[in-house]
């Protein structure tokens, strides 16, 4: 909206004759208008996407320490096939594997991974489906509120001259 602003605003339309200066002053309304509407657009649109902006780099940031949560616990579940193995060739005492198996469980406890990353995933649909309604929620108010429509045809009515 800006380059057309400065286009439609530029001092070389600066015409001399009756229709040429009505030209001017058509474009230079129109200019002004779509610098209007750029600024209503600009100022609203960092307002309107600071929840779904902040929503995706949580999510981000969080979706981020998966993979190493998950890893953690394959290791933990590989300890305890190694111990089998060790156990079959007799190189480990059964008891030893009770050891082995509790903290992996505990470990296992602590993380919770399947309960929490369906929970994260539900939580994730929840909030990304709030942040984009309420985007899409606040620009209808722009769009309806600022009357953006009406200002384009008044430009536009001001190009009806002979």
């Amino acid at each position: 909206l800006q380059c057309v602003s400065a286009v439609t605003s530029a001092p070389s339309y600066g015409l001399c004759s009756q229709a040429e200066g009505s030209l001017t002053n058509a474009l230079s309304f129109a200019g002004k208008t779509y610098t209007d509407i750029g600024d209503l657009v600009a100022s609203q649109s960092k307002m309107d996407l600071r929840l779904f902006l902040d929503s995706s780099c949580e999510y981000k940031s969080l979706l981020s320490g998966f993979p190493e949560i998950l890893s953690i616990q394959k290791a933990g579940l590989d300890k305890i096939k190694e111990c089998d193995r060790l156990i079959q060739m007799n190189k480990m005492a059964p008891g030893e594997k009770d050891g082995v198996v509790q903290r992996v469980n505990v470990m296992s406890l602590g993380l919770q991974v399947a309960a929490e990353v369906n929970n994260f995933h539900e939580s994730r649909i929840r909030d990304y489906k709030e942040s984009v309604r309420q985007l899409l929620y606040n620009q209808i108010q722009l769009h309806q509120k600022t009357q953006i429509a009406e200002m384009m045809r008044e430009a536009y009515m001001r190009f009806e001259f002979e």
